[in-house]
């Protein structure tokens, strides 16, 4: 997800690839979850976790480079290369959320 913090045009540049015009925030869910019937109880953050799950993400992918470029395709990869550290940026710059969201119905 975006941080709820996070300007759009931030982000697109990790996102195109994705195809899509832009994430959906916390926010976002919430209301979503509380339109669809449900009571918030805890949004448990691991924001935290992000950035540490892209750093390796990103070393793994670019050492495992040629291992993969046999299992998927080199375009495929070469995207990923050129996307992963974008993902690395927007989170250490908090540009991103992630967590587990705890509701239950009313």
């Amino acid at each position: 997800m975006a941080a709820d913090t996070a300007p759009a045009e931030a982000l697109r540049s990790a996102v195109t690839r994705l195809e899509v015009e832009a994430f959906a925030t916390p926010s976002y869910y919430h209301r979503t979850l509380t339109g669809l019937g449900l009571e918030r109880v805890d949004f448990d953050d691991r924001s935290d976790q992000l950035l540490t799950h892209y750093v390796r993400l990103t070393e793994e992918t670019g050492q495992r480079a040629g291992e993969l470029g046999h299992l998927i395709s080199p375009a495929y990869l070469q995207g990923l290369l050129q996307n992963l550290p974008l993902w690395v940026e927007a989170c250490r710059t908090a540009l991103m959320s992630w967590g587990i969201f705890h509701d239950r119905r009313l």
